[in-house]
């Protein structure tokens, strides 16, 4: 990367952390109560005027497809919201490309505290408490927003073009809904990766790890530590393997799993670690894992099925061995979360700060550093193993509400020095590929304890146009 690009030091005091720790911002509450109130006196149905049930709800253009808007009770002689509790067999991938969402939507129903914060409780489609409206919450660029939607639904020849209702239940059409409201369209929300959908809908702070095949012991490490958390860690398959064909296997090039579970097995005199793999396309897809340990691999014997927990059935999750998975995969998306700013989630291990600021054309060298550098003290938590372990997350707002091929994000990067008053040199640097054209860069960094100067910084010039950013600094509580 040309380091010219960025802004660079020569000598400047640092300001200090000037931080909030109340920048969320819930949107419409009072707004969305008064409505349900309104609907539920005249007993009347919610027809959204935000995101109207047409074309222009779809696609960018607007583009003609002659679906037909349905209500879920047209649908179904007996739909319900939820069945039994939320579970990632809910879940079955529509026409859309959003893996990447459903992924994400499959690791938090793992996680009631997380998933109780993104889908407002005693919602119904039937009794007195049905309107046909419906509440959920996001926190995309670490702010939260809540988005209601009415239950019209897109159809095609009397089915769901989009997310699939799973035995009647409608949570993750709606939710799916809700999502494509926030961004704009249905198609806002094709492509992406996992870690952007896990931090808009926990807003927590999301690191892509990625790997090689002979870093098996470290991927498990992570894993583990993930499921330790009750989180699914997520995981891609490669897009290509020279000499492979995915497909034949059971796996999808490209894809976004999650991972759910771990285990240690006895096989002719040796230990194998097995990962369990959950595809989000769910139990209605017919791509499921045949290479070893598969569910009807004759390798299985009783014992062993016991001690693994091993379910025959066709529900989209599957054991591999871990060294198909290091073959097969290239990244683990890992969630983060801070006690002090998660609205008190369990398993947080973090401290975190949310530090808003702006970059602007022309703006000089010391008002730069005046406005944008952020000193915090790194320090070894309770495993006092002398490291002071950082996650660090530099976010610019997304771009959804505009087609793929138009957005473009800065180039990215940080610069952390040692102290409050030294910033000749950096102790520690990275920055984005300029071809990323992501909205934020996370990365994970030990470093001895004590005071760090964090400096955020982007590409000069900035196309003419102010840019703000969300810095979050993750420690060790």
């Amino acid at each position: 990367m040309q380091q010219e690009a960025f802004w660079r030091p020569s000598t400047a005091s640092c300001s200090q952390f000037r931080v909030s720790t109340t920048n969320f911002i819930t949107l419409n509450v009072e707004k969305n109560n008064e409505i349900i109130r309104e609907l539920r006196a005249s007993k009347r149905l919610f027809e959204d005027p935000e995101f109207p049930a047409d074309d222009t709800s779809l696609t960018y253009a607007h583009k003609k497809l002659n679906y037909k808007w349905l209500r879920p009770k047209e649908l179904d002689a007996d739909p319900e919201f939820v069945k039994d509790g939320f579970s990632r067999f809910d879940i079955n991938q529509g026409e859309l490309e959003n893996c990447w969402i459903l992924a994400a939507v499959a690791a938090i129903t793992q996680r009631p505290d997380l998933l109780s914060q993104v889908i407002l409780p005693d919602q119904t489609l039937s009794g007195a408490g049905y309107c046909g409206a419906f509440r959920f919450r996001f926190r995309p660029f670490g702010r939260e927003v809540e988005i209601m939607v009415d239950d019209r639904l897109p159809t095609k020849d009397g089915q769901l073009v989009y997310a699939a209702a799973h035995e009647g239940e409608y949570w993750v059409c709606l939710l799916e809904k809700a999502l494509a409201k926030l961004h704009g369209c249905y198609e806002s929300l094709i492509g992406g990766l996992e870690l952007e959908a896990m931090a808009d809908l926990t807003g927590g702070v999301c690191e892509l790890i990625p790997f090689k095949r002979e870093d098996g012991a470290k991927v498990l490490e992570n894993i583990k530590y993930c499921l330790s958390k009750k989180l699914s860690a997520g995981a891609a398959t490669h897009t290509e393997i020279l000499g492979e064909n995915l497909e034949s296997l059971g796996l999808t090039s490209g894809h976004e799993y999650i991972v759910t579970g771990t285990v240690q097995i006895p096989h002719n005199g040796k230990l194998v670690d097995l990962i369990r793999i959950c595809n989000p396309w769910g139990p209605l897809s017919e791509f499921e894992w045949r290479g070893k340990w598969n569910d009807n691999d004759p390798r299985w014997t009783p014992e062993q099925m016991k001690l693994a927990g091993l379910v025959k059935q066709d529900d989209g999750e599957n054991w591999m061995e871990l060294s198909d998975f290091m073959k097969f995969f290239e990244f683990l998306t890992v969630l983060h979360l801070a006690r002090n700013l998660d609205n008190g989630v369990t398993g947080a291990e973090w401290n975190g700060k949310y530090i808003y600021g702006e970059w602007y054309p022309g703006q000089k060298i010391d008002e730069f550093f005046e406005d944008n550098t952020f000193l915090t003290n790194f320090c070894d938590g309770s495993n006092q193993d002398g490291v002071a372990t950082v996650v660090i997350s530099l976010e610019e707002p997304g771009q959804r509400n505009i087609p793929l091929e138009k957005r473009r994000f800065s180039v990215k990067a940080v610069d952390i020095y040692k102290g409050a008053n030294c910033l000749r040199r950096p102790v520690y640097q990275v920055a984005q590929h300029p071809e990323d054209n992501q909205r934020s860069v996370v990365f994970r960094v030990s470093l001895p304890p004590g005071d760090y100067t964090v400096v955020p910084q982007t590409e000069s010039p900035l196309n003419g146009k102010r840019l703000e950013f969300l810095l979050r600094i993750y420690t060790e509580s």
